[in-house]
């Protein structure tokens, strides 16, 4: 049994709540929003959460960790020609949130920003727990 996504959900509900946000999980899981967060008085943000996956590095590699920025497919179950892995479009949700598990460490980034990639690659030389990803999210730039 796999509950690696279950985990990451809840540790981050755990630090939204830790930030004064309130979650809420939709029902269907015919979206790509895992988690919305909102405090009184601020928008609501759509949060889409991935466990990133520790990399078998060559020794002399910097250890590092890979999410999947998209939608993927059983592979055991391939009745079209449809692809297997679909990535985000632009408006499917506000943030990525991509937890580090062996280190209890968030990489948050706003959809905008990585829309069109397949993958997003951490290491510790990266900037990681960037909350202000979401903190600041409504501020315009």
């Amino acid at each position: 049994m796999n509950n690696a996504g279950d985990i990451a959900e809840l540790a981050f509900i755990h630090q939204a709540y830790k930030r004064n946000y309130k979650a809420f999980i939709p029902y269907s899981h015919d979206c790509k929003t895992d988690v919305i967060i909102k405090r009184p008085g601020e928008h609501p943000i759509s949060v889409q959460i991935k466990k990133g996956t520790l990399q078998k590095n060559a020794p002399h590699l910097t250890q590092s960790w890979k999410a999947l920025v998209g939608s993927a497919k059983s592979s055991n179950i391939r009745r079209t020609k449809s692809p297997r892995f679909t990535k985000y479009a632009p408006n499917a949700f506000d943030v990525l949130a991509i937890y580090i598990q062996e280190q209890d460490r968030w990489v948050l980034h706003k959809l905008a920003d990585i829309v069109g990639r397949s993958s997003i690659r951490w290491n510790a030389k990266h900037p990681s727990n960037n909350w202000e990803v979401i903190e600041n999210y409504h501020i315009k730039s």
